[in-house]
């Protein structure tokens, strides 16, 4: 019994600091983000990122998921993580379908973001705040950054974890990449 208490404290000691490191680790801010780009317009289908930032900016339900993950379980209305994704396909200034193949790339291309968020199918949403905290994965064949997120499995369920240990396994579910400024 002993033994157990003293593996507890220490258990709780250990995640007290994990959390604070964590939630003191933001990314660095994007300063591209309020330039603005009417004359970059290659045709009337094209939207710039800047046009799509201010998108994010008004539209409230968007911010709330970019700026506190936990917002998602806090969610009253349907499955909160296919409402990020329908508002985040208007809004994102990149939306990359994630695969083993392209997965480091796209990594490599979301250092340029301000928020990165994956999701799986409609029942995993992670979000990156940093992609040089990562560990390597066979599996993904790239360096898997850190991550926090939900798993719906009846009710929301936090994870803290690598992204990897998260969004499973390379398989033919749909995984995607939201990048936003």
């Amino acid at each position: 019994m002993k033994y157990l208490s003293i593996l507890f404290l220490l258990t709780l000691l250990v995640s007290c600091k994990e959390d604070k490191e964590i939630t003191t680790s933001l990314p660095p801010a994007n300063e591209n983000t309020a330039a603005t780009s009417t004359d970059q317009h290659a045709d009337s289908n094209t939207v710039t990122s800047a046009t799509k930032s201010n998108a994010i900016v008004a539209s409230g339900s968007v911010t709330d998921f970019l700026k506190d993950i936990k917002s998602f379980a806090r969610s009253e209305k349907g499955n909160s993580i296919e409402n990020f994704q329908k508002l985040a396909d208007d809004t994102a200034a990149e939306k990359i379908d994630i695969s083993k193949e392209n997965f480091g790339e796209a990594l490599k291309k979301a250092t340029d973001f301000k928020y990165i968020f994956i999701t799986v199918e409609n029942h995993t949403v992670v979000k990156i705040d940093d992609v040089s905290k990562c560990k390597p994965s066979g599996s993904w064949a790239t360096c898997v950054p850190y991550a926090q997120g939900y798993i719906k499995k009846g009710d929301m369920i936090y994870q803290e974890d690598y992204a990897n240990n998260i969004i499973g396994l390379p398989n033919d579910q749909k995984r995607t990449m939201y990048l936003f400024n």
